[in-house]
């Protein structure tokens, strides 16, 4: 399973985990696409483990923490979020 960043994804209403779904992300103030892949043992509901990968990952350098959420949206509604926690692409991880 490729991807930038491990995730718990949490939707706030039933959810269809269907890969290749491609919701808006907002990390630092700033919404960008990511192409998700779900790590399946049901087919639908409201949660399921994952990965992210990001549009442009270099334009988040230093963006991202484990713990930090990540929220979703389609259009302006949001949809959930996104609980990270690993960070494969090591460009992502902020500094502490």
């Amino acid at each position: 399973m490729r991807g930038d960043i491990e995730v718990m994804f949490y939707f706030y209403e039933y959810k269809q985990f269907l890969d290749g779904f491609r919701p808006a992300h907002k990390i630092n103030g700033i919404l960008t696409t990511g192409l998700h892949r779900y790590k399946k043992d049901k087919d639908d509901g409201t949660e399921v483990a994952g990965t992210i990968e990001l549009l442009a990952p270099e334009y988040f350098a230093n963006s991202l923490h484990v713990g930090e959420k990540i929220f979703m949206y389609e259009g302006s509604k949001e949809i959930g979020f996104a609980e990270v926690k690993q960070i494969i692409n090591p460009i992502l991880e902020a500094e502490r």
